[in-house]
C-alpha cells in the first residue's frame, strides 16, 4: 500500500511540473511600449497588448519570436490609443485610458481587464490561461490554442 501512495504522489508531482512548465510560457521577459500599446518579449515568443479605442483591446500571442499580421473582422480601422499610459511595476505592466485598464502579470503573463472604475470586467487565472500546444509530430503544422477568462457575475 505504501508503495501504491508513492506512485499517486509522484504522479502529482510529476503532473504538476509538466503544468507549471508549460504554462511558463508567456512569462515577461522584455516589453517595448509604444503609442498604442504595449509588444511583450515572452520565455517562448511574442504577446502584443493594442488599445484601439475607447473600449476595445486587442491583443495577440504567438509561441514563436513573430506577431503574425492580425485577421480582425470587427477592428476596420488601424488601432489608435488616445492618452495611453504605461506603467510598469515589479510585478505588472499596466495600460490604462480613460476608459479601462489592462494590466500584465510579470511572472505569467496573465492579462486582466478592468472598467474605469476599477472593477474586474475579465482575468486570465493568476498562473496564466493561454497555452499553445502541438498535439504530435504528425499534426506539426496545427496548433492547438487553449484560452481560460475568469469572468465575475
Amino acid at each position: 500500500m505504501t508503495n501504491l501512495y508513492g506512485i499517486v504522489l509522484f504522479l502529482l508531482v510529476a503532473s504538476s511540473l509538466t503544468w507549471s512548465e508549460t504554462h511558463r510560457g508567456f512569462a515577461i521577459k522584455g516589453s517595448h511600449p509604444d503609442a498604442n500599446g504595449v509588444t511583450f518579449q515572452t520565455a517562448t515568443g511574442k504577446m502584443r497588448v493594442e488599445i484601439c479605442g475607447d473600449g476595445v483591446v486587442h491583443v495577440i500571442a504567438s509561441p514563436s519570436s513573430e506577431i503574425p499580421s492580425p485577421i480582425v473582422p470587427v477592428v476596420t480601422q488601424p488601432c489608435h490609443a488616445n492618452g495611453l499610459q504605461v506603467k510598469t511595476g515589479q510585478t505588472a505592466i499596466v495600460l490604462s485610458t480613460t476608459a479601462m485598464t489592462v494590466s500584465v502579470n510579470r511572472s505569467s503573463g496573465a492579462l486582466s481587464f478592468f472598467s474605469k472604475d476599477g472593477k474586474s470586467v475579465l482575468a486570465e487565472p493568476a498562473a496564466g490561461g493561454k497555452a499553445f500546444d502541438v498535439p504530435s509530430a504528425y499534426e506539426a503544422k496545427t496548433w492547438q490554442l487553449q484560452q481560460t477568462f475568469l469572468s465575475p457575475s
